[in-house]
């Protein structure tokens, strides 16, 4: 039987794609297993800061407040909303260590685990290093133990200078566009189905259960969900 695919476009430097990711993963586990098995997640590479230098040591608190204009009391206030989303998706943020980094290379380590049917693990490594354990997933050395890690073998000069997997990144980016992606994080269910944004763990899980049914009957239409999401314009709202 062929797969019911979830699409996701997401950064490593997107908060609410973390969060979505754990609530995308609490409505599945909330579906009997059998139905856990018709769906496959597929990832896609977006860069929310594509122009950011390749490593960095700016503090992502320093970063908002410096370079977004973000005042003590908004960045507050945006910590507050994020780690009540956190706190209910089961995961941790701390802003305090967390460190700016061009993602590119992180997505071309996702890319590369995607073929060895690894990339969820590899995304949730990611997550956690950037957000939580205040890793620079700009450094090849860092992302190499990443991918060690996960059971990866090659080293990172074996995947990161080739051109496959730069190629794969830039062209998720510039599809991203023609499917309508103009933030993320940005889910599409079974071709049908757009959420744009971070969606609850309850919508998630009816509309999963909404893709399960139509693959029993053909009585099922096209649908845009909006939630909060980070867009190129660097605000996460």
């Amino acid at each position: 039987m062929e797969k019911i695919l979830i699409d996701i476009w997401a950064d490593i430097a997107c908060p609410y794609c973390y969060i979505g990711k754990h609530y995308l993963e609490q409505a599945l586990s909330s579906l009997p297993a059998n139905e856990q098995k018709l769906f496959k997640i597929v990832l896609h590479s977006y860069q929310l800061d594509p122009e950011r230098p390749s490593q960095s040591t700016t503090n992502i608190n320093q970063h908002l407040l410096t370079y977004r204009g973000m005042t003590v009391q908004q960045l507050d206030d945006m910590k507050k909303r994020l780690n009540n989303y956190a706190t209910s998706a089961g995961i941790h943020f701390n802003f305090d260590t967390a460190l700016v980094a061009n993602t590119f290379k992180a997505h071309q380590l996702i890319q590369y685990a995607q073929e060895h049917g690894k990339a969820e693990q590899a995304e949730e490594e990611l997550f956690e290093a950037y957000f939580s354990s205040g890793i620079d997933i700009g450094d090849v050395e860092n992302l190499s133990l990443i991918a060690q890690k996960i059971g990866l073998n090659r080293t990172p000069i074996e995947f990161f200078s080739q051109d496959k997997y730069k190629v794969l990144v830039e062209n998720d980016i510039a599809n991203a566009q023609k499917v309508g992606v103009s933030g993320v994080p940005y889910f599409q269910f079974d071709k049908s189905i757009a959420v744009k944004g971070l969606s609850s763990v309850e919508s998630f899980t009816e509309i999963l259960k909404g893709c399960v049914l139509k693959n029993k009957n053909s009585n099922f239409t096209e649908t845009a969900f909006q939630g909060q999401a980070c867009s190129l314009d660097g605000g996460c709202h």
